[in-house]
């Protein structure tokens, strides 16, 4: 690739930029800047095979005539100033496989439907949890286990597994040890990077309070966010009973999760009292905690990976989710006449919707599934009532789909984003690559309409409250899901510390999902 390059160089950059190349601890477009390159002439007819533009700006370049085989786009972003007009794209990464010409016949790629979108399931609840997403059906991300505990990951359904720590742990597990759990990570970070190659989206699914999950799992974010992986962590917190000892644990995981997601979803397993019975079993609660984290992964992929009514692509999830900290998540579903309005009612009454935190949100995103009969009116009217709840700044992304199940009924999803204080913003200079663009849309809400014919998606079945889709087998009455789902620093409302055990140098939790 150097090699490639050198054509447009004068001598005196030629070592200085293959040095870049090498240490890639530049983006494409500040390597462009560093070497004196102009956007508007030096790239035309240029022989760039196999060149990484994922994240890099690209608006006003000029790649007429260029060579551009084999090289990689995702979360590039570029427009109408972006000349691609006989530039050869084969075997290119990131484009879909149709041709779309602006006024100038340039073919014009979209990144959003060639996303690679992963989601890593870390230690035992992680492992879990990707199982129960896969026996449900959803489609569109790639499942990867991650575990210390060898004989856990011969039971993944994952199609990666990745054994962490085999010298530290010996394929024994973590033993409850955040700090091994960190170690057996690091161990295995290198094939860990090999496996999210080529990652736009990341969801780290892990329980918090055990030692591979809350261990492993903010390494494996770091590393992500290093390579410019828009990263979303969704969680559990212990029950109480589990101790305190056990809760601070995940507390203090949970502070370093968010020092390396863009945004953090948290499911307190102590939540699950709010909508069980004395007849729900322990396996089943899990279920109903697992069909929840499945429907937020589900409300934000499908956004981007199926056609709809209304469409998304990584740009518009990128601004509503990038480097946000804490996040709120409901959902509604309405029927009859009034459906849109009270399906959106439903999601930001949502027990864990708190109005006021929502109103200081600094994104919102929107996803709204109907039948055939959902109409465009009935999209505006939910959106504009849940844009009533928040500041008028906020980023608001727009989302629809068709679901032929649905019939009469109306699904609204919301994702709060940005709650509380903002996470820190990242530096270039610390991260190993930073290959982004600005991914940032100048609108506050963005709505795509997408012509043609609808396909049916298929999105799970439904906890009453948490609708999504054909998910799943358990049903739980009139359970409401949303209930499970909390903000990263609430605290479960009405609800006491259970006292630590005496002997808590010794104290095992009976539950290591």
């Amino acid at each position: 690739m150097v090699e490639e390059y050198s054509q447009f160089l004068c001598d005196d950059e030629r070592d200085r930029v293959a040095a870049v190349f090498r240490c890639r601890s530049a983006s494409f477009s500040d390597l462009v800047k560093s070497a004196r390159l102009s956007p508007s002439e030096d790239f035309r007819g240029a022989n760039l095979a196999g060149v990484d533009f994922r994240g890099s700006d690209l608006r006003g370049f000029d790649f007429a005539g260029a060579n551009l085989a084999e090289t990689s786009w995702l979360g590039a972003v570029w427009d109408s100033t972006t000349n691609f007009a006989g530039a050869e794209f084969l075997g290119a990464r990131g484009f879909r496989a149709e041709r779309l010409e602006d006024r100038s016949g340039a073919f014009l790629g979209r990144v959003d439907r060639n996303l690679r979108v992963v989601v890593i399931g870390v230690g035992g609840a992680g492992g879990n949890t990707i199982n129960y997403m896969i026996n449900s059906g959803l489609s569109g991300p790639e499942f990867i286990a991650a575990n210390t505990d060898a004989e856990a990951l011969k039971s993944s359904k994952a199609s990666m597994r990745i054994q962490m720590g085999v010298r530290r742990t010996e394929g024994l597990g973590a033993g409850s040890q955040p700090d091994i759990g960190a170690d057996a990570a690091r161990e295995a970070i290198d094939e860990i990077r090999d496996a999210l190659r080529d990652t736009s989206v990341l969801f780290v699914v892990a329980g918090m309070g055990g030692g591979t999950g809350t261990g492993a799992a903010p390494i494996i974010a770091e590393a992500a966010r290093e390579m410019g992986i828009l990263t979303i962590g969704v969680i559990t917190k212990p029950f109480h009973f589990e101790g305190a000892r056990r809760m601070r644990t995940a507390e203090s995981g949970i502070t370093e999760l968010r020092k390396v997601v863009d945004t953090l979803l948290i499911i307190p397993n102590q939540n699950l009292f709010r909508v069980a019975n004395e007849r729900v079993t322990f396996v089943d609660a899990f279920a109903m905690a697992d069909q929840v984290l499945c429907s937020g992964v589900a409300c934000i992929t499908d956004l981007m990976v199926k056609e709809g009514l209304i469409n998304l692509d990584f740009a518009d999830v990128r601004a509503v989710m990038s480097e946000m900290g804490n996040a709120m998540m409901g959902t509604g579903e309405g029927s009859g006449e009034k459906r849109a309005l009270i399906a959106a009612e439903a999601a930001i009454t949502s027990p864990l919707i708190d109005r006021s935190s929502v109103k200081g949100a600094r994104g919102l995103l929107i996803s709204i599934t109907g039948g055939n009969d959902l109409t465009l009116f009935e999209v505006d009217e939910a959106a504009t009532r849940i844009r009533e709840e928040v500041d008028q700044d906020a980023n608001i992304i727009v989302g629809a789909t068709v679901q032929v199940a649905l019939e009469d009924n109306i699904r609204v999803a919301v994702v709060a984003t940005g709650i509380e204080s903002p996470r820190p913003p990242r530096n270039s200079e610390d991260s190993a690559v930073s290959f982004r663009g600005t991914g940032r849309l100048p609108l506050k809400t963005v709505r795509r309409p997408m012509h043609g014919s609808v396909p049916s998606s298929e999105l799970p079945s439904s906890v009453e409250g948490m609708e999504v889709g054909t998910f799943g087998p358990p049903q739980f009455g009139n359970t409401s899901g949303t209930e499970l789902l909390q903000s990263a620093s609430e605290v479960t409302p009405g609800s006491r510390e259970t006292p630590e055990p005496r002997n808590e140098a010794n104290s095992v939790s009976p539950i290591d999902r």
